[in-house]
């Protein structure tokens, strides 16, 4: 994966990620974090996070 491409995913799975701003960082790294947010997103307790409130 490209760096570019690693920071197009970074931003579909993380939208406040600025692109200019991960262009800073070296491709370990972003490849680091992307991992990071692609875990964080398996993780049964993200699932329990992104669950609409309800009210009633």
């Amino acid at each position: 994966m490209t760096k570019h491409e690693m920071i197009e995913r970074i931003g579909q799975l993380n939208p406040t990620a600025r692109p200019d701003f991960l262009a800073d960082f070296d491709e370990a790294d972003l490849r680091a974090y992307l991992h990071q947010l692609i875990e964080l997103q398996r993780a049964p307790e993200f699932e329990r996070v992104l669950e609409p409130v309800t009210q009633g």
